[in-house]
């Protein structure tokens, strides 16, 4: 079985195809650097501090974007 294809895409992969997969427009809706945005991609997770800020424009759950807000 091809884990790869099922699994659930990161909360930086989530927020980067709300954002068209442009990470310079995610990063001006974060309010941070693109070379920043590169850091998240290596984390996996957009940081606590972006959370609110991404999820507010993008109307979606601050969870889907970081785990630190699952209840």
């Amino acid at each position: 079985m091809d884990t790869e294809s099922t699994k659930k895409p990161s909360g930086f992969e989530f927020a980067l195809s709300l954002a068209g997969g442009n990470r310079s427009v995610l990063a001006r809706i974060a309010g941070c650097s693109p070379q920043a945005v590169c850091q998240w991609a290596r984390r996996g997770v957009v940081p606590v501090g972006r959370v609110k800020a991404v999820a507010k424009f993008f109307k979606v759950p601050c969870s889907k974007l970081n785990p630190v807000f699952e209840r």
